[in-house]
């Protein structure tokens, strides 16, 4: 996107030249020759029938849609792991919940067998009860076990060890509202990362389309250059240090347009 935006902007080129040597084009095998050349190159695009704005745009959507994929991506996550937190308080508490069933139970049933032992209640009654009793140990092995997976399930979401200590507030703090449909669907549609995308990946497209139509167009740049220029011949039996070094510039500058129109196939 920042690439796409400096397009826009004016380029600025420092060029700097020092050469020298022999001057092969007199004829004269002692002519020396010497060259430098410092100058400052500019070049400011001015019309490219909103092709770089248009690149710029899409550049920006196309930034805007990665950010949403990445939204799309964390949103994600976030909900793998409060669903499996919730499950694990879920859990918790159903275990909480059993284990009081059991404590019941265990009571009822030291209750029946100790009257069935004494002959008060028939062994078909005692056998209920003692079956009941056996439902709400395997019930609550079950929840525990459910509660192993539970947690497992969360480690991985988060992408812990399954030694790591986890833990965690049971409290939960529950608050009524009146959804609105109307209300919920138009947040969906302003929020939802996919919509945002695709909508993001259809502005981009058209972009491109429009980007297509602009490079048929005629392109213009503003183009200068501003320097010194200096060249400097010798011979090399009279040429002295003095001679050598001295090496005198003149200004040397242009400015203009510079157009292309493609044609044909190209």
């Amino acid at each position: 996107w920042t690439e796409a935006k400096r397009a826009l902007f004016p380029t600025v080129q420092f060029q700097y030249e020092d050469n020298g040597g022999r001057d092969p084009s007199t004829g004269n095998n002692r002519a020396l020759y010497k060259g430098r050349n410092i100058k400052a190159n500019l070049t400011q695009p001015v019309y490219y029938g909103g092709e770089l704005v248009l690149t710029a745009k899409q550049a920006e959507e196309n930034f805007k849609a990665a950010k949403m994929e990445y939204q799309k991506a964390k949103n994600e996550l976030v909900q793998q792991i409060r669903t499996a937190y919730y499950s694990v308080v879920k859990t918790e508490y159903n275990v909480q919940y059993q284990n009081a069933v059991l404590k019941d139970v265990a009571a009822l049933y030291k209750t029946v067998k100790s009257a069935h032992d004494q002959g008060y209640i028939a062994e078909v009654d005692a056998l209920s009860v003692e079956s009941q009793y056996q439902q709400a140990n395997f019930t609550v092995d079950s929840t525990h076990n459910d509660l192993l997976a539970a947690y497992l399930t969360l480690r991985q979401a988060m992408n812990l060890d399954s030694t790591d200590d986890l833990p965690l507030d049971l409290k939960l703090e529950l608050k009524k509202i009146s959804p609105n449909f109307s209300q919920l669907l138009e947040r969906a549609l302003k929020n939802n990362p996919d919509i945002l995308a695709k909508e993001l990946a259809f502005l981009s497209a058209r972009d491109g389309v429009e980007i297509y139509k602009a490079k048929k167009k005629p392109h213009f740049d503003f183009r200068g250059s501003f320097g010194r220029l200096g060249e400097h011949r010798t011979d090399s039996e009279s040429e002295t240090v003095e001679s050598r070094e001295k090496l005198p510039q003149r200004r040397e500058w242009y400015a203009g347009i510079h157009g292309s129109m493609p044609f044909g196939a190209n």
